[in-house]
């Protein structure tokens, strides 16, 4: 029987499978370094068709991973890796260029979504745990 608990689960595993498949692929890195793109642009950094990319995004920001900001010019909107998950999603083992994402993500650690949240108190312990879950995609 099909009950909400699996569908629950399921959604959280498909997203982090998508989640995996970023940090495989570079993208949160791309994300990190370029700021705020649109489905077009991120197409063209990342060098995928851009209804694929596009769908990547999308199930970024369906789990809460990436948010849709208004771009500064033009009616189109862009997604925004925010800061406070650098540090989980771009694997911080204390590098320098993080100290800022560390920072915001210690003043907003209960905004970060289910699927990036731990249950303990280690930023780190979430991105452990997805590196054993999908060591394929590292």
């Amino acid at each position: 029987m099909f009950s909400l608990e699996t569908h629950a689960a399921t959604t959280a595993g498909a997203a982090r499978a998508s989640i995996a498949f970023g940090r495989k692929r570079g993208y949160y890195r791309l994300l990190f370094e370029n700021g705020a793109v649109d489905a077009a642009t991120f197409a063209t950094i990342a060098g995928v068709p851009e209804h694929l990319g596009r769908a990547w995004l999308e199930e970024q920001r369906a789990a809460g991973v990436l948010r849709l900001v208004a771009a500064p010019i033009g009616d189109v909107d862009e997604y925004l890796l925010p800061g406070e998950f650098v540090p989980l999603l771009l694997g911080d083992r204390g590098q320098p260029e993080f100290a800022g994402a560390r920072a915001l993500l210690a003043e907003r650690r209960s905004d970060v979504p289910p699927v990036l949240a731990n249950d303990g108190d280690d930023p780190g312990a979430w991105t452990e745990m997805l590196w054993s879950e999908h060591p394929s995609a590292f």
